[in-house]
């Protein structure tokens, strides 16, 4: 039988202190806002081209700024 301590189990969901975890939160949502933002971008570009192929048309284009400002929570907020 292997030792619980060197197992990947142990060492992908044992954190030495919460610091480290907040940390790592952090990073992930970062990471994510910044890949729907760049979602964002080309989803509007590509609405851009359809319009103008299209001027009748109803196109949805997300607003970037508001996207980056309310649609994520910081590890504070998800404590709370």
């Amino acid at each position: 039988m292997a030792n619980y301590r060197t197992s990947s189990q142990y060492n992908s969901w044992v954190f030495t202190s919460f610091e480290e975890i907040s940390k790592i939160r952090e990073k992930k949502t970062k990471r994510v806002a910044k890949k729907l933002n760049e979602v964002c971008e080309k989803h509007n570009k590509d609405e851009a081209e359809a319009t103008n192929s299209n001027p009748s048309a109803n196109y949805i284009v997300f607003d970037k700024t508001k996207i980056g400002k309310f649609a994520f929570l910081t590890p504070a907020d998800e404590l709370k």
